[in-house]
């Protein structure tokens, strides 16, 4: 340390003691204690300006901006118009009455048919399991 090497004792408060009684020594202590403080005090100014930067930029926490919540919610506003774009419980009543009309359908038509029924309901199925799981994990999001 520069203080011992000029011969000063510099105690915690920052009050410098002679030992040699050289008041050049003294001014030279104060201006390494002067250069460190202000380096200090320049590193947590650039901390602070980085951290502040870093919070404008992020809308919330975990690194995910505002945009990528704007586009989260575009998303999930897109999928609740999906959802809204079923077709009502009327139209399989509808459908109902069409198969149960005389001559509706041939043999291999039925086959279509059922396969593409059952196509639909997979999938609703499976849609409704992973809307019921997508509820959940984002519940838990948070509350680890």
């Amino acid at each position: 340390m520069l203080s011992r090497d000029l011969g000063l004792q510099v105690s915690p408060p920052g009050e410098i003691k002679l030992a040699q009684g050289d008041t050049a020594n003294a001014v030279a202590a104060l201006i390494v204690q002067v250069n460190v403080r202000s380096r200090v005090k320049s590193a947590v100014e650039k901390w602070r300006k980085t951290m502040a930067t870093a919070t404008a930029e992020r809308a919330t926490s975990h690194g995910i901006t505002a945009d990528h919540v704007k586009q989260f919610e575009k998303k999930v506003n897109a999928m609740k118009a999906s959802f809204a774009a079923l077709p009502p419980q009327s139209s399989f009543d509808t459908l109902l009455q069409y198969i149960h009309r005389p001559g509706w359908t041939t043999p291999a038509e039925s086959v279509f048919f059922e396969t593409m029924v059952d196509s639909v309901i997979a999938q609703t199925q499976q849609l409704a399991q992973l809307h019921k799981q997508m509820m959940a994990g984002a519940a838990m999001v948070g509350h680890n």
